[in-house]
């Protein structure tokens, strides 16, 4: 399994198709690419509904967002459709970034 890493530094592809599950040792945090795929999916939402998605599960249902709940705690708060939502993803504690700090 190849990270992804390289693919959203590289801007390839839509990225919310893909899983979020980085193995090995990667540069990146898991959690900062789940949060760039999170927006990307909501900005691909939008251009294509004309609307910010109500919730990262209508993320998961429709534009195929995959979240590891066991590692991350995702938050998502939209104040209305037209403006891009407040994105937080934090890892569970013990998990794969347990070195977070807010």
């Amino acid at each position: 399994m190849h990270c992804l890493c390289d693919r959203v530094r590289r801007g390839h592809g839509p990225v919310c198709e893909r899983s979020v599950f980085l193995p090995g040792p990667c540069k990146v945090r898991g959690s900062d690419t789940l949060i760039k795929a999170i927006r990307q999916a909501s900005v691909q939402c939008y251009a294509i509904e004309g609307r910010y998605p109500p919730s990262v599960e209508y993320l998961e249902e429709h534009y195929g967002i995959q979240i590891d709940r066991e590692r991350y705690n995702v938050f998502y708060s939209g104040f209305a459709s037209n403006i891009m939502p407040d994105i937080t993803v934090i890892p569970v504690e013990g998990g794969e970034d347990n070195d977070w700090q807010p």
